[in-house]
C-alpha cells in the first residue's frame, strides 16, 4: 500500500553538461572582466558571488551524483 516514490530520471546528456561548461566559463569571464574594467558597486559583487555560488553548487552536486551513480554500479 505505502510504496517508495519513484525517483525521476536525470537527464545530463554530454550535449547539456558540455553547455554548462561553457556558461560556466562565460561566466566566470564575465565577471573577472566585469569586477577589473567597470567600477564595481555592492551589487555586482552580489550577483557576480551569487553566480559563482550557483555553479558551484551544480558542480559539487554533479560530482555527487556520479560518485553515487559510480558506487551504485550503474
Amino acid at each position: 500500500m505505502t510504496e517508495q516514490p519513484q525517483r525521476p530520471q536525470v537527464d545530463l546528456s554530454r550535449r547539456r553538461l558540455l553547455s554548462v561548461a561553457f556558461t560556466t566559463v562565460v561566466g566566470v569571464a564575465v565577471f573577472v572582466i566585469a569586477m577589473v574594467t567597470t567600477e564595481p558597486n555592492w551589487m555586482m559583487w552580489f550577483f557576480g558571488i551569487l553566480m559563482m555560488v550557483s555553479a558551484l553548487a551544480f558542480w559539487v552536486t554533479y560530482a555527487l551524483y556520479r560518485i553515487r551513480q559510480r558506487g551504485t554500479g550503474r
